[in-house]
């Protein structure tokens, strides 16, 4: 349900208690929902199939199954790694970034752009969340090598 305006006119005083109705039954569901609506100017959204880069889906077999494919091209493309080939492991964990690494890289914006990006698909990947860790280290002063890292 989609609140458009709850509480707009100050703070309650009073304690707000919501419970669901009792057993899955679709027509006490409908009931306070239409309630809800005319009460609050609120509306049923349905089922969330996209949320903050978030796609879920409601497998026949039951559960949620939540990812970020349509977020991942997006980062793909921003990062301009369209043509690079794909690789098993993120980072070697032996893997270890200088402060002083080579030349600085010329778009620090770019750099925190893309690594921001990465950091909010750590949600759904934790394979990449060490690799990821390592490339922020260096978000104030990255180095070319560390863009490469970050490629």
């Amino acid at each position: 349900m989609d609140v458009k305006n709850a509480f707009l006119h100050g703070v309650p005083k009073e304690e707000v208690y919501m419970s669901q109705p009792q057993g899955n039954d679709e027509t006490e569901i409908g009931v306070v929902k239409l309630a809800l609506q005319l009460e609050c100017d609120m509306k049923d959204l349905g089922r969330l199939h996209y949320f903050l880069e978030l796609q879920i889906e409601y497998p026949p077999s039951g559960g949620i199954f939540i990812f970020q494919s349509k977020y991942v091209s997006e980062v793909i493309i921003k990062a301009g790694v369209i043509s690079k080939k794909g690789c098993s492991t993120p980072c070697l964990s032996y893997a270890k970034f200088l402060r002083d690494d080579g030349p600085l890289f010329n778009d620090v914006t770019h750099y925190k752009s893309i690594v921001g990006c990465l950091q909010y698909l750590t949600f759904s990947r934790l394979d990449i969340a060490y690799s990821v860790n390592n490339v922020c280290q260096f978000m104030q002063v990255p180095t070319e090598a560390h863009y490469s890292a970050v490629k």
